[in-house]
């Protein structure tokens, strides 16, 4: 979504409880906060997530915070020319509210066509259970596209997701998922129309009756319609709420502009 937020705050007051190991959940409690801080004009704190590193979690350390940036500058492991791509940090359960790390996920060389500048990664992170995966999005990744002396003539603006194992590192498979590229209209072109701007991982979720799944929101489909898309790790599949949005035979019918996908949970 193309929204001026640079006068949110920039900084998060994180308050979470002392974690119950035994149950692996947690309440909010502020007479015991745990505040981090992060740089001004990143919008940290924009999303938050609490991450069991492990199952069967027995200290505070096999727990952290997870914390998005999405306006956050480039760090030294990106490309050069990178522009706000934002970030992911990981932060202790401590009383320290400078001991957030920025997890590395983008290291691939910009070019004109693939560029990781204002991508806003970290918009939404999302654990899928204690000692499972998390996927961190960008709902504004972009690419380009054209050819010979006219330069770019086009852009799509798909967003994308990264997934990771219990321990942040990627997953053997399928690390980096972008649903809608290739997704064109009868034309061949990427357009409003159909999935030219899709922004997908606007919002993001492990489904709950199976855990191997992925849905990503996708707010700008077909005309800002909105949709959802299912994924599974062995193979992917458009959610019926596609469906819902051109279908005659749909029992409920989604309008344009309805930017379904924009929250859900």
């Amino acid at each position: 979504m193309h929204h001026n937020m640079n006068d949110w705050i920039s900084f998060c007051f994180v308050i979470v409880a002392f974690l119950s190991i035994t149950s692996l959940s947690f309440n909010l409690e502020e007479r015991l906060p745990l505040i981090k801080h992060g740089k001004i004009g990143s919008l940290f704190g924009l999303s938050v997530a609490e991450h069991h590193i492990l199952s069967n979690a027995s200290t505070l350390n096999d727990a952290v915070l997870l914390i998005g940036a999405p306006t956050a500058d480039a760090d030294t492991y990106h490309s050069k020319d990178s522009y706000k791509p934002g970030a992911l940090y990981k932060c202790g359960i401590s009383s320290d509210p400078y001991d957030c790390q920025s997890v590395v996920i983008d290291t691939s060389v910009n070019t004109l066509e693939v560029n990781n500048s204002n991508q806003w990664l970290g918009v939404t992170v999302k654990e899928e259970k204690p000692g499972g995966r998390v996927v961190v999005c960008a709902h504004r990744y972009t690419i380009r596209g054209g050819g010979g002396r006219r330069g770019i003539i086009w852009e799509a603006e798909f967003g994308r997701c990264y997934v990771f194992k219990n321990d942040l590192t990627p997953v053997d498979q399928l690390h980096v998922w972008t649903p809608c590229i290739g997704k064109t209209d009868p034309g061949g072109s990427y357009s409003q129309a159909f999935y030219g701007y899709c922004q997908a991982g606007t919002s993001v979720a492990f489904a709950n009756n199976k855990e191997e799944d992925l849905i990503f929101g996708m707010p700008g489909a077909l005309h800002w319609t909105g949709a959802l898309k299912s994924y599974e790790f062995a193979d992917d599949k458009f959610f019926p709420a596609i469906l819902w949005s051109n279908s005659e035979e749909s029992e409920t019918t989604i309008h344009q502009n309805s930017y379904l996908g924009l929250v859900f949970g």
